[in-house]
């Protein structure tokens, strides 16, 4: 995994390299420094930029990553910083914002959790490309605007259609628009459980009721 730490502030670059010798750390100190490194390397996988960078603007730096690399996730980081400041850097996709001085440890948590977040972004985007619902017919739409509707509530969603019209397909797409979508999913073969069981396999049972 590689990190790429935007700071004009050289002993910052040195201590995140330290504390993180599990990763290849990079280290750049100006804005065009960070592009000549994307350019050349494509293992980046997470950014720490520094809202202060000299006389430049890290707010600008963080725009052009997430315009040109929207699956790098980027953690700010200031000294100076000030809340409207924080709240512009997570509008513009930062995934979170670290104060100075720096805590090494909350830096060790805040990556491994944004590796996470992107692991799950990768997977979600692999998963919309599988499961995408193509079609312009006012049928489609009528089925899209019902899968959005039903992706928000919490009650069960029947799906009923003839074999092989996609009921498993609209429940996947359901489940990835929902907000369960980051847990699993599991699909279950009804046309297989008796109809004695079919009840309690797919809704429970308290035991000796």
């Amino acid at each position: 995994m590689d990190i790429l730490v935007v700071d004009d502030a050289r002993d910052i670059i040195s201590s995140i390299r330290k504390v993180l010798p599990e990763f290849r750390v990079m280290g750049a100190v100006a804005f065009s420094q960070v592009k000549n490194i994307l350019n050349r390397d494509n293992g980046i996988n997470i950014i720490l930029i520094d809202v202060k960078l000299g006389n430049e603007d890290g707010i600008e730096v963080l725009k052009y990553v997430k315009a040109k690399y929207p699956l790098i996730e980027c953690i700010m980081i200031s000294g100076y910083s000030t809340i409207e400041k924080a709240v512009q850097a997570i509008k513009l996709g930062a995934y979170d914002f670290l104060e100075k001085p720096l805590s090494f440890q909350k830096v060790k948590i805040t990556i491994n959790n944004a590796l996470e977040h992107r692991n799950y972004l990768r997977l979600l985007n692999e998963h919309a490309l599988r499961y995408r619902l193509l079609g312009k017919s006012d049928k489609i739409q009528r089925v899209k605007n019902l899968m959005d509707k039903a992706s928000v509530t919490d009650f069960p969603v029947l799906i009923s259609g003839e074999s092989g019209s996609g009921k498993e397909h609209i429940a996947n797409l359901i489940h990835l628009k929902s907000s369960r979508s980051q847990k699993e999913m599991i699909a279950v073969n009804c046309a297989a459980i008796p109809e004695s069981l079919f009840e309690s396999e797919l809704f429970g049972h308290e035991k000796g009721a």
